[in-house]
């Protein structure tokens, strides 16, 4: 957990870049910064991991004062994710992940498999990338890189300032929904900077709006959109429909024959659950599936249907409070336009 307590940043000229700060990001959570430029977002993350040190007022990660933490040893904590990927251009991929494991003095078959391990987690071959050299990567290929780095020393909280901003839209939005699906095998707590509401609310569990450097408002997505505290959050909230305005909750198949026990042939997808209701394994047409997307009741039409094909699967499991409740697939979706939800 981290917790401001009255923090301000009083710079040189006398600008207060933060005023009064106190807010509370809770362990595992994805905490969103928002606001427009100079409001005090990038500064506060900055003071997470002590690039920039407060005025006054106390942060706190758990019990301990950032302040009184060994600098180096906090760094290694966090991992930190720019805009500006900032590989190192003349070591190869797998070094430039290496460098805190190395820092860390872990043995090198520990920085290998820790190396191969993360770059699948993000999605590229290691037999393919592991030796290549960061200009002959794409950008969307480069920002991988960069949060398989923020995450090679298995830190606890990433930062993330404005890591997709320079990136053409497809490789933006396809980022954003990586993000969103590593996160929940993580489980890390993520502070993430951005100027952009769309992205705060495809991504943020809990929202801070700021402005002049104090938090307007925080909330989850549907508070900010539901319920913005005043006009400014108002207005930079714009005319934008609630995340869960077309909830797939009712329309969600909790008899799906998709789901074990199913002993019927000529169903060529089962889902297999744990005792604790969790999912076990995916078998599709007699071959068993890795990494099938579990997705969350409050899910969005939207959501949903861009899972659906991305998996190539003609449903996918529905969790509430980690346990399986039943599936969703496209003919659901079809109910729900026929019956008049989720068409709009």
């Amino acid at each position: 957990m981290i917790t401001f307590e009255g923090v301000t940043k009083t710079f040189a000229d006398g600008t207060k870049g933060v005023n009064h700060l106190s807010l509370t990001i809770n362990s595992g959570e994805f905490f969103v910064l928002i606001g427009p430029s100079g409001c005090g977002k990038t500064t506060t993350m900055k003071m997470i991991n002590r690039l920039i040190d407060p005025t006054e007022g106390t942060i706190k990660i758990d019990d301990d004062r950032v302040q009184d933490v060994n600098i180096h040893k906090l760094r290694w904590n966090i991992g930190y994710v720019l805009q500006q990927i900032a590989l190192f251009p003349n070591m190869t991929i797998a070094e430039n992940i290496a460098v805190v494991p190395e820092m860390m003095k872990w043995s090198k078959q520990e920085i290998k498999t820790r190396v191969d391990e993360l770059l699948q987690m993000v999605g590229l071959d290691p037999e393919q990338f592991r030796h290549r050299m960061p200009d002959e990567l794409s950008g969307g290929q480069q920002q991988r890189i960069g949060v398989a780095r923020a995450l090679a020393g298995n830190p606890n909280i990433i930062l993330m300032d404005e890591p997709f901003s320079a990136l053409d839209p497809i490789s933006r939005e396809q980022l954003q929904q990586d993000i969103k699906n590593l996160q929940k095998d993580i489980q890390k707590t993520i502070v993430f900077v951005t100027h952009d509401m769309d992205e705060a609310l495809a991504l943020g569990e809990k929202i801070c709006v700021m402005q002049d450097g104090t938090a307007v408002q925080i909330g989850t997505p549907e508070e900010l959109v539901t319920n913005p505290k005043n006009e400014f959050v108002q207005q930079f909230i714009g005319n934008r429909a609630p995340k869960n305005a077309e909830s797939i909750e009712a329309f969600i198949n909790t008899a799906s024959p998709y789901l074990q026990p199913n002993h019927s042939s000529d169903v060529e997808l089962q889902f297999t659950l744990n005792q604790d209701g969790s999912l076990a394994e995916t078998t599709y047409r007699n071959m068993n599936q890795l990494n099938v997307e579990v997705l969350s009741y409050k899910n969005s039409v939207k959501d949903v249907y861009a899972s659906l094909q991305s998996s190539n699967l003609p449903a996918l499991p529905v969790e509430r409070e980690n346990k399986i409740i039943g599936t969703i697939s496209y003919e659901d979706l079809a109910r729900m336009a026929a019956e008049g939800s989720g068409s709009k």
